[in-house]
């Protein structure tokens, strides 16, 4: 009995675990290990019941063991229980993870909404980590800077796309705001976010292709739950459409105030002179342009036509053709004729229909037209136009638009004041009948009121018209005269006629009398209108009153028009100032570049063996005029910038005495020339090395000396160099000669800029060498004193504050290499040369010079050209010019220097310009180095060794110089031309230094090596030696 509860207990609890791990496998899914185990348990529960069922039907054959029934009991308890037990935690499992599940759809979800948002915002919005790396990159962003988000992903921000220079800008003034330093990175960026703040500001992307885009961007942290900044996101918003609209806001706007300016001024007159003038003016600064004018008329079948007026800058003049009346011929008859036919405005220059007409270029500087048909009511047309002489200006639609609403607006107003000129013309004949009658006349109204009062009249009244007209004649009478007054007036309108004294009360309240005739005026029908008056003044003492009156109105008059032509010249002054600086750099431009040919080619011909002494002097003629023409235009240029106050000194080490001693031995010649000695009296105490400025110094040596050279016929100059007071830094310059001597009077204006001796002394040079130098002493802190005795001679006296400097200093400076250029040193390469320039002669001169070398070279004829052959043909170096038409050579190299492989190149300016701001612009265009002109040919080779690392071959080179040594062989010389060779051995035999040198000139353009070697063997008298190798080339041709 108790084996069979036992089994059936058992039973039970078989079943109950199955139901229990049938809720487990519902509970945890199929999938899980827990349902397996689940489906293990519910195995073995159900084998264990089918075992009991067959013991139970077996009728137990076989008596089950209790202990072992017992164990399974057990067994069977602990796995209900267990299961039991284990069910509410796997339920609660799986409540967690159907949260966990729902929780990442709602992430994704959310993620896919936050992914739409940052795919569709018309915001760039870029992420990065907290020190700067960008984590993230929107479409939006992509389309505003034209990287891809591959692109830019892991890359550091701002280095990607701002502008450094303004990144540096913005990280001065954050740090000035913060207190603390703020590096120019990005920390720009997230120093505010970082400190909690706003950071919102206007910045510059740099796209990928290059081009600038205006944005506004904020800057935001992102920040953990526990506050920490995990990063920062930006969103950025394209500023550009917002711009043109402000520029188009303020193109209206200026057009607007532009147009109420132009009413102002001609309602603001009604003298057509006056109006036109005004307008024209008002056209000057509106347009920024360099002339406006009028000319009528505009009809290009009229037989003369005029200027009635024309307004200009200072540095462009007018034709001073303001109206005279000239003949109509073929060149203007040609421009009225396409502005008579054209009902808008009319253009001409660059991208016009019309070509600017060559002969407006040539006779009045214009590079751009704008003109259009003044249409007036009365009269002809006229022509309104402009010029631009600065610049080829290209004329905007909003230029025209603005030019075309002032020329409706002129065209108004000329006929309304052409009008009323014509009804004051016509006045104007009866009223010079009136105004210049000796008696006064009065005119009334049927009220007693005032019509009209002639000049004299009101003069004897001391009123003007003006003041006179709408008042009664009662305003200028005493109150006891009224009633006699209002009788007379009453006899007026009854028809009488009436002469009579009456007394007036003048302006200044004195008494007048006028002998008086007064008649009644009446219409056809006899109605009364008014009267008429006749009066003769008749009061001495008010005559005297009122030539007194007229005499300080005119005096008043006078002062008024003197304070304005004092003003007028000061104005004129100021600007004759302003121009006369671009004027003297055209001046150098225009005279700098003819002499670089001049010079340039009489330095190649001097090369030629083949000239005659007779050639050579004259050439030696023009060298000198070329090279003292410079100077006088360095002189004139040096005055000028010290007067702009634009002189700039360049202090460095040199080396003093060596200067001392080339400016000596350049002078002595000059002495020597006149018969003179040029004595050197140098202290021991004087400083070889100093910190300077050699140029200045050099310049104020050779116009001392030159000046005493110059003004002394007999005798010498001595110059001294000391030290003050055994002080090493205090320099003492002394020029002292024997010449004729200075008068007293003129040494007070000795100084002075232009100045030159009294009479009795030849005029020479500019008188500009001796105001230079002291402006050059007192720019260095010094000063400079001139002694004379008239007949004895003169000394000027220097003194110079230096600063001493080591000769270590000045080792590392290489001393140019002296000698005529031979040719490449052997080994060099042959590079390619592009020129650029404008002027045919240049372009012939450094086309030889670098021919001569072995260069391979090209010329382009502006920057355009340039640009497009270097992109062509890649030279090595450029020469280019700074001033060409279509494209100058400083735009010329920034393209050249934003191009793929335009960084590799060098540019060399060859400039006329003698303004070092202007060879700053250079340097700052990407150019490497400048040579002015004129120029000479070792700065042109010095400059291109510099450049390209070239090694040249001289004519004067030594034979042991170790640099470049060569040996001359019977075989060098075999391969020369037979009659060279025997015109070489014939100049030898003849010992004639000329000769020889031709011959081996000769021999250089056939051979340069070959050419230098002879050289260096004549210089030292070696002529056996270059005799025997000859016989020797002769002998081997022979065989």
């Amino acid at each position: 009995m108790t084996v069979s509860i036992i089994l059936i207990t058992s039973l039970v609890l078989q079943v109950v675990a199955v139901y229990f791990a049938l809720r487990l496998i519902k509970i945890t899914g199929k999938s899980m290990a827990w349902s397996l185990i689940a489906i293990a348990i519910s195995l073995m529960a159900l084998r264990r019941g089918v075992s009991l069922i067959a013991v139970f039907q077996a009728e137990f054959v076989k008596q089950p063991d209790l202990n072992v029934e017992l164990i399974a009991l057990a067994i069977s308890l602990l796995m209900a229980v267990g299961i039991e037990r284990i069910t509410p935690i796997f339920k609660e499992i799986k409540t967690i993870t159907n949260r966990l599940r729902e929780s990442e759809e709602q992430y994704r979800q959310l993620t896919r909404f936050q992914r739409t948002i940052l795919d569709n915002a018309a915001y760039g919005i870029i992420s990065t980590t907290s020190d700067g790396i960008v984590t993230s990159f929107n479409p939006a962003a992509e389309r505003l800077l034209a990287y891809t988000s591959a692109e830019v992903m892991g890359q550091q921000t701002p280095a990607l796309w701002h502008d450094p220079e303004e990144v540096a800008r913005h990280a001065m003034q954050l740090s000035r705001e913060l207190g603390e330093t703020i590096s120019p990175g990005f920390d720009v960026f997230a120093a505010r976010p970082r400190l909690g703040l706003p950071e919102t500001d206007e910045w510059t992307f740099i796209r990928k292709d290059a081009r600038r885009v205006p944005v506004s961007l904020s800057v935001t942290a992102l920040r953990d739950e526990s506050g920490r900044i995990t990063g920062f996101v930006g969103l950025a918003y394209d500023l550009t459409e917002r711009r043109q609209a402000e520029q188009e806001r303020l193109a209206n706007l200026r057009f607007f105030e532009s147009m109420d300016r132009i009413n102002r001024a001609i309602q603001g007159t009604n003298q057509l002179e006056r109006m036109m003038s005004d307008v024209l003016d008002l056209v000057l600064t509106i347009f920024d342009c360099d002339r406006a004018w009028l000319i009528y008329p505009c009809d290009p079948e009229a037989a003369s036509w005029s200027v009635p007026m024309e307004r200009t800058k200072p540095e462009y003049p007018g034709a001073n053709s303001q109206g005279l009346e000239m003949p109509m011929n073929p060149e203007i008859q040609s421009v009225l004729r396409i502005e008579s036919e054209t009902d808008g405005p009319v253009a001409f220059g660059p991208g016009a229909k019309y070509p600017l007409p060559e002969w407006l270029r040539r006779q009045f500087g214009v590079q751009s037209q704008l003109t259009m048909t003044t249409r007036p009511k009365t009269g002809k047309p006229w022509a309104f136009g402009m010029h631009q002489c600065s610049h080829a200006r290209v004329w905007t639609p909003e230029d025209q638009r603005l030019f075309q609403e002032i020329n409706w607006r002129l065209a108004d107003s000329l006929t309304s004041l052409l009008s009323h000129r014509g009804l004051r013309e016509s006045e104007a004949k009866y009223r010079q009948i009136v105004d210049t009658a000796s008696e006064g006349i009065w005119v009334f109204g049927p009220d007693g009121v005032t019509n009209f009062v002639n000049a004299r009249m009101a003069e004897m009244l001391g009123y003007s018209g003006e003041e006179m007209i709408g008042r009664p004649m009662s305003d200028f009478m005493f109150d006891e005269d009224l009633p006699d007054h209002f009788n007379k007036m009453n006899n007026r309108r009854q028809g009488l006629t009436e002469h009579y004294e009456r007394r007036f009360r003048c302006k200044g309240g004195q008494a007048v009398w006028a002998l008086a005739s007064a008649t009644p005026i009446v219409d056809g029908e006899q109605h009364y209108r008014g009267s008429f008056g006749m009066f003769t003044d008749i009061t001495q003492r008010k005559q005297a009153e009122d030539e007194l009156q007229c005499h300080k109105e005119q005096l008043e008059k006078t002062i008024r028009q003197r304070t304005a032509e004092l003003l007028l010249a000061r104005d004129a002054a100021e600007a004759a100032n302003q121009a006369k600086s671009v004027f003297l750099a055209n001046m150098s431009h225009e005279l700098r570049t003819p002499l670089n040919a001049i010079l340039g080619f009489s330095s190649m011909m001097r090369r030629d063996p083949r000239l005659s002494p007779y050639q050579s002097e004259n050439l030696d003629i023009i060298n000198r005029s070329g090279e003292h023409l410079l100077t006088l235009i360095n002189d004139v240029l040096e005055m000028a910038k010290i007067e702009a106050g634009r002189l700039q000194l360049e202090i460095a080490p040199f080396d003093l005495g060596g200067m001392v001693c080339d400016v000596t031995e350049m002078m002595q010649i000059r002495a020597q020339e006149k018969g003179l000695r040029l004595l050197l009296d140098q202290s021991s105490e004087f400083p070889r090395c100093i910190k300077s400025d050699e140029a200045r110094i050099r310049q104020i040596l050779i116009n001392l000396i030159n000046n005493a050279v110059k003004f002394t016929e007999q005798g010498g100059v001595t110059l001294r160099l000391a030290v003050g007071d055994n002080a090493r830094h205090h320099l003492l310059i002394e020029v002292e000669d024997s010449g004729s001597g200075i008068a007293p009077e003129d040494q007070d204006r000795l100084f002075e800029p232009f100045v030159q001796l009294s009479e009795g002394t030849a005029q020479r040079g500019t008188g500009l060498g001796l105001a230079i130098s002291r402006q050059f002493v007192k720019l260095m802190g010094g000063s400079i004193r001139v002694e004379s005795t008239l007949g004895k001679g003169s000394s000027f006296r220097v003194e110079l504050p230096v600063e001493l400097a080591s000769p270590t200093e000045i080792l590392g400076q290489e001393s140019p290499k002296s000698g005529e250029v031979a040719g490449l040193a052997p080994g060099q390469p042959h590079y390619r040369i592009l020129i650029v320039e404008d002027q045919y002669e240049n372009q012939l001169l450094l086309r030889r010079l670098m021919s001569d070398i072995g260069m391979e070279v090209k010329v382009a004829e502006n920057g355009q050209q340039g640009l497009e052959l270097f992109q062509d043909w890649h030279p090595d170096l450029i020469w280019m010019d700074r001033r060409m038409p279509v494209m100058d050579g400083v735009e010329a190299t920034q393209r050249i220097r934003q191009l793929a492989d335009g960084q590799a190149v060098k540019i060399v300016a060859v400039t006329a310009s003698a303004f070092k701001e202007q060879q700053r612009e250079m340097l700052d265009a990407g150019m490497d180095d400048f040579v002015r002109k004129p120029y000479r040919f070792d700065e042109i080779y010095d400059c291109l060794a510099r450049q390209l690392g070239l090694e040249y071959l001289y004519y004067s080179d030594s034979p042991a110089d170790d640099t470049a040594s060569l040996t001359l062989t019977a075989r060098m010389l075999e391969e020369l031309p037979e009659a060279l060779r025997l015109q070489l051995r014939d100049a030898l035999i003849s010992l004639d230094n000329e000769q020889i040198t031709q011959a081996i000139r000769m021999v250089a353009e056939v051979d340069a090596i070959v050419g230098l070697a002879l050289s260096r063997l004549a210089d030292y008298f070696d002529y056996p030696a270059i005799l025997k190798l000859l016989d020797q080339a002769d002998r081997a041709g022979a065989v």
